[in-house]
């Protein structure tokens, strides 16, 4: 959530911002299905605003990754693939450290309640929507914004099936974002953008029933498209 909001406030590209109203709402029921207090969430929100930050990795390898940004401002691309290798380099240096602690002492549990399946949800939804917002941004590959629109849906049937409407609501949200209708800059629009305006109607299609209060946003995209005369 906080990579999410440091990219939000401080990438040009992104031109509504993120509120800090809509921050602590993306963070509802994260501390054990219950909220974290309101002047942690908007200490947070008022320093990442004011000062973003980058990436300082722990391992060696992502020293390289580092240096290429550094080195090559003039490429945004460089920077997005210095970063996100860097931000790789360093999960898979902390999984490796937790994997060499638990030798010989891990235990494989299999789940049988959904509850376990909702606790994950719970869980990882703040770090798979930064992951693919960041992608969905800043590339245009069309098999990686394919993979992460995909990704976008299966998310949202997920979260919409287990009833978790606050991270429902924020994946939709971000869906229809990338829509690009909620701009007056329509004649730019790519190709990534209307992908996700038929990934948006297709979670309208198919799970409209689970969608709740989410509506609201699929609704503005599908009245855009009718005044512009595109459907």
């Amino acid at each position: 959530s906080i990579i999410m909001l440091n990219t939000d406030a401080h990438s040009p590209k992104v031109l509504k911002k993120m509120t800090k109203e809509e921050f602590k709402r993306n963070n509802r029921g994260i501390n054990d299905g219950a909220d974290l207090p309101v002047e942690l969430l908007e200490g947070v929100y008022d320093r990442i605003t004011a000062n973003g930050f980058k990436v300082k990795d722990d391992d060696d390898d992502a020293a390289g990754a580092a240096v290429a940004v550094e080195s090559d401002r003039s490429s945004s691309q460089a920077k997005y693939r210095a970063e996100a290798q860097a931000l790789m380099n360093t999960a898979q240096g902390m999984l490796k450290r937790a994997a060499a602690n638990k030798i010989g002492t891990g235990v494989f549990l299999q789940a049988s309640k959904t509850d376990h399946v909702t606790s994950m949800l719970e869980i990882g939804w703040a770090p798979l929507l930064a992951a693919f917002s960041v992608l969905l941004e800043e590339s245009h590959d069309t098999h990686l914004v394919a993979q992460c629109l995909k990704g976008m849906v299966g998310a949202i049937t997920l979260y919409s099936v287990y009833g978790l409407t606050s991270q429902r609501d924020a994946f939709v949200a971000t869906l229809a974002q990338f829509t690009n209708l909620h701009t007056h800059a329509v004649r730019e629009m790519k190709q990534k953008n209307i992908d996700s305006i038929h990934a948006t109607i297709s979670v309208a299609r198919t799970i409209g029933n689970l969608l709740g209060e989410s509506w609201g946003p699929v609704l503005r995209c599908i009245s855009q498209l009718d005044r512009l005369q595109l459907i």
